[in-house]
């Protein structure tokens, strides 16, 4: 999938990624980021579900030129 980082807090470790076309958001933790990231960075990202809902992982950023 694609979307944006709408927030990531790095102290507490977590952020929303936002799905620019649905406007869905889903969390994600640091630990699954696979560069550093900021707010409104494009990135590509997998869905994983757990007892929580879906949360994003295996996010890369996609670096436009």
């Amino acid at each position: 999938m694609l979307g944006r980082i709408k927030f990531f807090i790095a102290e507490k470790g977590y952020g929303y990624i936002r799905v620019e076309a649905t406007f869905e958001e889903f969390f994600f933790k640091q630990k699954e980021l696979k560069y550093i990231v900021k707010k409104g960075d494009r990135v590509s990202f997998d869905l994983k579900e757990n007892r929580h809902g879906l949360y994003a992982v295996n996010i890369t950023p996609i670096f436009e030129e």
